[in-house]
């Protein structure tokens, strides 16, 4: 590799990191359900929303993969975050079922383009060491960039209710501008063999080596499974449950909830930014049972009488469990991910969050139709024994191998 590629390389990495943080500045995301709520529409209602959210996200690739198939991986990524904006359009032009149903549906489909697809695009640019290091930096600052915007759009809705879908809006199109350098790098590489090292950045080998993919899953099967379940269990109740906890049970003001369930991502940064000496020093797999822990502990916290301190708490137990878990799984999905060309690694990353959308979408559903009977502490313990089950039995059907 000559001395330019490793400074297109290198400004490539640095672009595609600020894109990462950048398009997760969700500043209406905390004050969604009450959008919808405040709105008039129905618990059910809203739950099936957010359902709808992730089953698009499942479903979306399977639509769109004939145009995507051959695409470069930042093109991608870009017109996700286009999508993502039409979205938010529509949902702010609510919160009517109509346009609530748009806007979940569009800003399903530009997070299917764009999930697992950085991740992919980031393994074609450094692998091994290299890769553990920058996917645990970029996932702490994703956290630190989720809290100040979760805590200023709080604040904005609190002024008027449509400005967090502006700023969530205007923060997708820096997103876009961020991905430029990378759409460079990836017009002016040649792509490179397996044999011969790693694919150029954003192209897609012409013929797929099919039974290296499907070892590679298979062997990651684990990973696929832990990061699906952890990531389900932990933002369904954040998006869908939590936020009736503080609005409903706690009275908490709309101006707080952004600093309140920014404890989750606040504590999420911390602990990605641990993450790469931690997978220094335990073993993956037990290093594996710590965010476990974190989420089955937290979620039993919350199914106590809840006061503000312990709801806080619960909350940071939460988001530590958060910032490990991709970390964790990506780290341990590298190896599996360096022989396969960028469309076999956005496949197998995709197909990660697929699994955590529809496991999503059933919590929300389920947790919906619960609370038609449960109060909300109580559907929180229902969610800890379940989620502490489906731990102890992928742990041990996946050990065995």
């Amino acid at each position: 590799m000559t001395e330019a590629d490793t400074r297109s390389r290198s400004r490539s990495m640095a672009a595609l990191t600020v894109y990462r943080v950048v398009s997760r500045a969700y500043f209406h995301l905390p004050i969604l359900f009450l959008f919808f709520f405040q709105g008039g529409l129905s618990i059910i209602t809203i739950e099936l929303l957010i359902a709808a959210y992730g089953i698009v996200v499942a479903l979306a690739p399977a639509v769109t993969a004939r145009w995507t198939r051959n695409r470069p991986l930042p093109v991608l990524l870009g017109l996700g975050e286009v999508v993502k904006i039409l979205g938010l359009v529509a949902l702010a032009l609510g919160p009517d079922i109509r346009s609530a149903v748009v806007g979940q549906v569009l800003s399903g489909t530009g997070f299917a383009l764009t999930a697992g697809t950085d991740s992919a695009l980031l393994s074609t640019l450094c692998s091994g060491a290299a890769f553990r290091r920058r996917e645990a930096m970029t996932q702490g600052w994703m956290f630190a960039a989720s809290f100040v915007a979760g805590s200023i759009g709080a604040v904005l809705f609190s002024a008027w209710s449509l400005l967090p879908f502006v700023v969530s809006a205007a923060a997708a199109g820096c997103a876009i501008a961020a991905l430029v350098p990378v759409s460079r790098a990836a017009t002016a590489s040649t792509p490179v063999s397996l044999s011969g090292g790693a694919p150029a950045i954003g192209t897609a080998k012409p013929a797929l080596d099919r039974d290296i993919a499907v070892r590679a899953s298979r062997e990651s099967r684990f990973w696929q499974l832990y990061y699906a379940m952890n990531r389900a269990f932990l933002l369904a109740p954040y998006v869908g449950f939590i936020p009736l906890l503080l609005f409903e049970e706690l009275r908490l003001g709309v101006a707080w909830f952004g600093l309140v369930l920014g404890i989750y991502t606040l504590s999420g940064f911390a602990a990605a930014r641990a993450c790469p000496v931690l997978l220094t020093r335990f073993s993956p797999q037990r290093l594996a049972l710590v965010p476990a822990t974190l989420t089955a502990t937290g979620l039993a916290l919350l199914a106590n009488p809840v006061n503000l301190p312990l709801a806080l708490v619960a909350i940071a137990a939460l988001g530590l469990g958060g910032g490990l878990i991709r970390p964790t799984a990506m780290s341990n999905m590298e190896p599996f991910l360096r022989p396969l060309d960028p469309l076999a690694r956005r496949q197998l990353t995709t197909r990660m969050e697929q699994i955590q959308a529809v496991l999503s979408a059933v919590i929300v559903i389920t947790g919906g139709i619960l609370l038609l009977s449960l109060s909300v502490t109580q559907l929180f313990a229902v969610l800890a024994v379940t989620n502490l089950l489906l731990q102890l039995l992928v742990f041990v059907t996946t050990s065995r191998r």
